[in-house]
């Protein structure tokens, strides 16, 4: 079974699927958020605000290296991991990309003001989501592999994306 990377913008749901895509599939998750503040020894909004978010995508970068090595495992990227071309290339050789994607409705439902979310400090977060997302859609647009979370639980989530990837054979089919 090849690594399982859960990708997508803020607020879709990649951490809590991957915790229970997980512990469905009985092996490790790895949250690259968690890896990096570990690293660091801070949140990552003192990580932007001390350093800038150049600083935090250069971190970012060597935690996904570190994230793909050793026994397979559920990654859990940050919201804007796959902006360098480098990290795209890391983790199409490091796995199964999945995309979780919700209209920007659910996702500033999630997300609130953007407590904890330095790129969402801002007057109007829906407006800030609003052209992230514009932004950040070719990107997310050739993940081949993409699933709503929209109105779902975590663990419908989780089955989605068992079966979606039984269909493409990235893991044995008698889990």
């Amino acid at each position: 079974m090849k690594n399982i990377i859960i990708t997508g913008f803020m607020g879709t749901g990649k951490t809590v699927v991957g915790n229970v895509l997980a512990k469905k599939l009985s092996c490790s998750f790895v949250d690259l958020d968690t890896l990096i503040e570990e690293m660091e020894g801070k949140s990552i909004p003192e990580i932007f605000a001390e350093k800038g978010e150049y600083y935090f995508r250069q971190v970012e970068t060597n935690a996904i290296k570190g994230a793909l090595q050793g026994k397979t495992k559920v990654i859990s990227t940050g919201g804007g991991a796959l902006l360098k071309k480098e990290n795209q290339q890391m983790l199409i050789k490091g796995g199964a990309v999945i995309c979780l994607t919700a209209s920007v409705e659910e996702i500033y439902k999630r997300v609130g003001t953007g407590e904890g979310r330095p790129l969402l400090k801002a007057e109007d977060p829906l407006k800030v989501i609003r052209e992230l997302l514009k932004k950040r859609e070719d990107i997310y647009g050739k993940v081949p592999h993409k699933i709503s979370t929209n109105g779902k639980s975590p663990e419908k989530i989780a089955e989605e994306i068992i079966y979606l990837l039984k269909e493409n054979e990235y893991i044995q089919t008698n889990l």
